[in-house]
């Protein structure tokens, strides 16, 4: 961060490249996004699947398509994944960094936009973009600022998928370790146990942030439809729509790290900050 930070003031490259370990790389780029406000270039993360030193490795052709994009004036001036679109080295796809997901374990094509289409393509030199405008991030209120970075994150946030079973307890050690904030990864349209919600209401009266996501990843969280979600929302829980759950844990984490008004997280975690959130999905992607 410190040198990308340099690289930022100084304003010296047309681009950056960061090569970056494809497990933990959607954190990377949903961190990047939410603490880099108004890039001047665009910052590409991009890895590889297979080591150099296999004959089926990934790594020339996606650093290759990385430095196309990033020294292109046709690249978007934010943080972008690119990988590997197919098993084969026929183009690569650009991902916003806020709507990136790894969905295979060894695959070459691992990384895909989740709810939307990705911003476009890179096949034989050249990008193609193909999100619609209707799910861009809205950046008429960030037009004439300067760039700003940001390294606060609060660390004493937590990602709790609900499984048949859990404890309230798992809730208790979090409030007791004074934890700020929590991303529930819950069921279906973001629902738990009912054993777990009085648990819940008590970390919301310790003044903890709890958001609710779902572990469906296509689709939206919608507290009002069963009991259950209803008694959430109305304990203070609040809906992440259909942000992806490690893009809400770094969101929320973010947040807090950077406003000190409870209210003020917690209207801004509703908002579509850097395109985390998206409007409408697109019925196709899902298949």
């Amino acid at each position: 961060m410190t040198e990308i930070e340099h690289l930022i003031q100084n304003k010296t490259p047309q681009g950056i490249v960061l090569t970056h370990g494809t497990d933990t790389m959607a954190f990377t780029a949903a961190a990047l996004s939410f603490s880099i406000t108004n890039p001047p270039f665009p910052i590409v993360i991009t890895g590889s699947q297979r080591s150099s030193d296999r004959p089926s490795s990934d790594a020339f052709f996606n650093l290759y398509n990385s430095v196309l994009y990033a020294a292109s004036p046709q690249a978007k001036k934010e943080v972008v994944v690119v990988m590997h679109e197919k098993s084969s080295d026929t183009s690569c796809t650009i991902h916003r960094g806020t709507r990136v997901r790894k969905m295979h374990s060894s695959r070459r094509d691992t990384f895909k936009s989740i709810g939307g289409s990705p911003l476009g393509r890179i096949t034989e030199g050249k990008i193609i973009y193909e999100m619609e405008e209707e799910n861009l991030p809205i950046k008429a209120k960030l037009k004439n600022k300067p760039v700003h970075i940001t390294k606060n994150f609060e660390e004493k946030v937590g990602l709790i998928y609900h499984y048949p079973g859990i404890q309230p307890g798992i809730l208790d050690y979090c409030i007791e370790a004074g934890f700020k904030g929590i991303v529930l990864v819950g069921t279906g349209l973001g629902h738990v146990s009912f054993n777990l919600i009085p648990t819940i209401e008590k970390a919301i009266e310790n003044e903890m942030i709890i958001v609710m996501t779902t572990q469906c990843l296509h689709g939206f969280t919608a507290l009002s439809v069963y009991e259950s979600g209803r008694r959430l929302q109305k304990a203070g829980v609040i809906h992440a729509f259909n942000i992806l759950p490690e893009i809400a844990y770094i969101k929320l984490a973010y947040l807090l790290g950077n406003y000190r008004e409870k209210e003020k997280v917690k209207e801004l975690m509703k908002q579509n900050l850097k395109g985390e959130i998206t409007i409408r999905e697109k019925y196709q992607e899902f298949h």
